[in-house]
């Protein structure tokens, strides 16, 4: 791969691991407002967390193995894409469903970035 496109994977990997972080942690602090703004208390909202780092430990099992047969480049990729997807969906959600939905892919996405 020439050397532009591999910095270019890595700082994409790099955009993706900061921004799952900071949702990760801004969750927590965002959850009363969030509870208001879906209706439903601030412990049944705390399950989306739960689901967000379910997927990230689905995905952690199959990344390495997909890596193997892809190549990381393109797993860094996917998963960068998947963060962003991840978060639309899960500001975009009208619904619990969706945000648990939205935290699945973000999970998921966190551990596919991480190669």
């Amino acid at each position: 791969m020439p050397e532009p496109r591999r910095h270019l994977a890595a700082i994409a990997a790099l955009c993706a691991l900061v921004l799952y972080a900071v949702s990760a942690n801004i969750v927590f602090a965002a959850q009363i407002r969030a509870a208001a703004d879906f209706a439903v208390t601030p412990i049944r909202l705390a399950n989306a967390s739960a689901w967000q780092f379910g997927g990230f430990f689905l995905a952690s099992l199959i990344g390495g193995l997909v890596a193997d047969r892809v190549g990381k480049t393109r797993v860094l990729a996917v998963g960068s894409a998947l963060v962003a997807a991840g978060a639309g969906i899960w500001a975009a959600s009208g619904s619990l469903a969706g945000a648990f939905a939205g935290g699945v892919v973000m999970g998921a996405a966190a551990a596919s970035s991480r190669g």
